[in-house]
């Protein structure tokens, strides 16, 4: 989640802990290069927000990744969410993601309304719906 948001460059901290949401349980790894978690996050389509980033030979500037090696990444919004509820954070406005993560307010009104309605329509937890609506709210969207 806030490995997606720093590649998106929403935040600017560094990562030490690449966290994937999962269907599955909760767990975490220790692995060479570094701490791995894996997060159960309950939503009705799992893959939403989610695109699959190929790296091409033009285009190495991640320097792990070899050319035609692929991932799967969220977009900014999809793991801002994730986080909210995984975190369990009771966030209502984007007040808390610029003082608690420092994202830029810029990259916020980003987030057009049918990028909203997709989430809002693939949580049931009350707390993200609570975020979801009222960080719409805040942005005006």
């Amino acid at each position: 989640m806030e490995t997606a948001l720093s590649y998106h460059g929403w935040i600017a901290e560094a990562v030490y802990v690449v966290t994937s949401a999962s269907l599955g349980r909760s767990r975490e790894f220790e692995m060479p290069l570094g701490r791995c978690s894996f997060a159960r996050v309950p939503q009705k389509v799992f893959y939403s927000g989610v695109t699959r980033i190929e790296k091409s030979f033009g285009d190495l500037s991640e320097p792990s990744l070899h050319a035609g090696e692929s991932f799967m990444m969220a977009s900014p919004p999809k793991a801002l969410t994730d986080y909210v509820y995984v975190h369990r954070l009771d966030w209502s406005s984007a007040h808390p993601i610029i003082e608690s993560l420092r994202a830029d307010r810029s990259s916020l009104s980003g987030i057009v309304t049918e990028e909203f309605d997709r989430l809002l329509s693939n949580y049931t937890s009350r707390r993200v719906l609570h975020f979801l609506e009222g960080l719409r709210k805040d942005l005006n969207r």
